[in-house]
């Protein structure tokens, strides 16, 4: 009796794994085509007013309207914050990306943040 019992813990816990593991896939396939990917072509200006982050991914909607899916992207040179994108980023920063540029800028709190999109910033 203690081994089915053991056994219908286990059959419990990987069926949880399982489905969270197909509801987070599903999650991020809307999210992908809702979203657009941004390219060095794209350029926008705004506020974020929605945002949501998995794995390093930034999905982003500027100004209520916009939606841009942020790819991963590092500046080690931000040593005193978080130097991850999807970390830094927060409802109400202004973002600015301009057309044929793989720059994106970031004004929080005052401050004026770079990261360059897809890509890691190492220390200078």
């Amino acid at each position: 009796m203690k081994y089915l019992g053991i056994a219908l813990v286990i059959v419990f816990i990987l069926s949880l794994a399982i489905f969270f593991t197909i509801k987070d896939s599903s999650r991020n396939a809307r999210f992908r085509d809702e979203y657009k990917n941004v390219t060095k072509a794209d350029s926008f200006f705004g506020n974020i007013t929605e945002m949501h982050t998995n794995k390093g991914i930034s999905y982003v909607t500027i100004n209520s309207k916009e939606k841009y899916l942020l790819d991963i992207s590092r500046n080690e040179n931000y040593h005193d914050i978080n130097v991850y994108l999807s970390k830094m980023l927060a409802i109400g920063d202004s973002l600015v990306k301009k057309n044929e540029s793989d720059s994106l800028i970031i004004y929080k709190g005052g401050e004026i943040y770079y990261f360059l999109l897809g890509e890691i910033i190492e220390k200078r």
